[in-house]
């Protein structure tokens, strides 16, 4: 009875173990499905390794950087995958491998791939690879008026942002970053400090800045910059123009029963030389700056002149038509438009920078009063005697835009970016295309000129006040300017540009 026991028993045993080691046997086959098998071996290594084995469940080999898969063993005829894989902000640096014979067969400085199809034949395969950190080169360039921190060309790592700074100059403000080459990203680029990220590409951005200064002439001689005021003869001062760095500014002195029209230049809105004068009875009609020249208009009880000015200062007549008595002129669009009243109706002449003649346009039945131009909406715009407001481009000629309330007289107008008008005049009114209908009476004293800067809006007139607004609807209270001793000045205002 006990041997029978005794041979159940070991017959259960073996029929356990038998059972038990099957069981292992199938565990081991699933555990091997996703591991390469054989007796040909891939090995990779190389610089930054953080995994020292040469052969994983999953035949990945870790770096410093990245990771290669791979590794591992493999029948003779097998042909296995061998690939780096860089992390975020990592680039391969090398990644090569063979059989011993031939230990770069593959080589992703040659090839530029780093996912190799590895035929064995039956050898034993190496590879070697490493990875660096990602870098480019990253320009960072100031525009006229300031200064940016970091400077230069300098190399960075990609994907991780990069403090930049503007700085303007006095008398400048920051308008923004702009990329001018690469696929950099900046965060805020409206912002003076932002950051900035490179991608792919070596890259390049620029800030830009734009003068917030400006000058304003007078009467009694008087011209104000940012530094003070000062006289520089003893006419009215109508009308200041910039180009090219020049300022060119003409007026009107009395003399006796008649006047005349004097100008005067300067090269930096400080030092002024006061040239000459046109001859009696002359008074200025308006002065603008284009195509490296200033064109100025003059006028008298009887005829009409108007000159170009080149850089030497030379003056070039160049009279529309006998008959054309011109109140304003801008440049822009690369042609100067001058508007005005040629028998009773309302005109512009109109002359290219390629041409040398002035073509004659009809506005309607208005006398236009003033012109401006605004180079980011490519328009003219202009000021009737009776409140109405009309554009004009090179493409689709004049058009009515608006008509003010006729109970007020404007005589100026201005544009900013987003195609705000604003139209200044006598007895303290200002009127915004905002709201047409409800011009607002800033003060009592009247309005002169007024010019857009920076998207913000500058008014002068009478009794030397200044007022401006940022949106041509709410004004600061006005001001009168001050001279050296900060007395103020009760002279009349009569025209403005920006300093450059």
């Amino acid at each position: 009875m006990k041997k029978v026991k005794f041979l159940f028993l070991t017959a259960f045993v073996a029929v356990f173990a038998g059972c038990q080691s099957e069981e292992m046997l199938e565990k081991s086959s699933e555990n091997d499905k996703t591991t390469p098998t054989g007796d040909i071996r891939i090995t990779i290594k190389g610089e930054g390794m953080t995994n020292p084995a040469t052969r994983a469940t999953d035949g990945k080999v870790e770096f410093e950087g990245g990771y290669a898969t791979g590794a591992g063993l493999y029948n003779g005829t097998d042909q296995p995958v061998v690939e780096a894989h860089p992390d975020g902000g990592y680039e391969v640096s090398y990644f090569y491998g063979g059989p011993t014979n031939e230990p770069k067969k593959y080589d992703y400085s040659q090839s530029g791939t780093s996912l190799f199809e590895v035929d064995l034949g039956g050898q034993d395969h190496t590879f070697h690879c490493g990875f660096k950190e990602k870098k480019r080169n990253l320009t960072v360039n100031a525009g006229t008026g300031g200064s940016v921190s970091p400077s230069g060309t300098n190399s960075y790592r990609v994907k991780k942002p990069i403090d930049i700074t503007a700085t303007p100059d006095n008398g400048y403000e920051f308008t923004g970053w702009t990329i001018t080459e690469g696929d950099v990203t900046i965060n805020d680029p409206s912002s003076l400090t932002t950051t900035a990220t490179l991608h792919n590409t070596n890259s390049t951005i620029t800030a830009k800045f734009i003068s917030s200064k400006f000058i304003i002439v007078g009467n009694n001689g008087y011209v104000i910059t940012p530094s003070g005021a000062q006289q520089t003869g003893q006419c009215d001062w109508k009308y200041v123009a910039y180009g090219n760095g020049r300022y060119f500014v003409s007026g009107k002195m009395e003399e006796s029963s008649s006047f005349t029209a004097p100008y005067m230049t300067s090269s930096d809105g400080e030092n002024w030389n006061l040239t000459s004068k046109m001859g009696t009875g002359y008074e200025p009609i308006g002065v603008a700056f284009g195509n490296d020249k200033f064109i100025t208009s003059y006028s008298t009880s009887y005829s009409t002149a108007t000159y170009f000015v080149s850089n030497d200062w030379n003056f070039t007549g160049s009279q529309p038509h006998s008959t054309f008595i011109p109140y304003s002129v801008a440049y822009g669009d690369k042609m100067f438009v001058m508007v005005g009243k040629q028998d009773g109706y309302g005109y512009s002449y109109t002359m290219d920078d390629y041409s040398t003649t002035w073509t004659r346009k009809v506005i309607g039945g208005i006398t236009p009063v003033d012109i401006t131009f605004n180079g980011d909406l490519k328009k003219f715009i202009a000021l009737g005697e009776w409140g109405e407001v009309y554009a004009f481009s090179r493409y689709f000629g004049w058009s009515k835009s608006a008509e003010i309330s006729l109970t007020k007289t404007f005589t100026r107008v201005a544009v900013s970016n987003d195609g705000t008008i604003v139209a200044v005049g006598k007895d303290g009114y200002i009127v915004s295309s905002k709201d047409w209908d409800s011009p607002k009476q800033i003060g009592t004293q009247n309005w002169n000129d007024v010019i857009c800067l920076n998207n913000k809006f500058i008014a002068i007139g009478d009794n030397g006040l200044i007022t401006q607004s940022a949106d041509g609807i709410v004004w600061s209270n006005p001001e009168q300017v001050k001279d050296a001793l900060g007395n103020a000045l009760n002279i009349n205002l009569n025209a403005l540009c920006a300093i450059q």
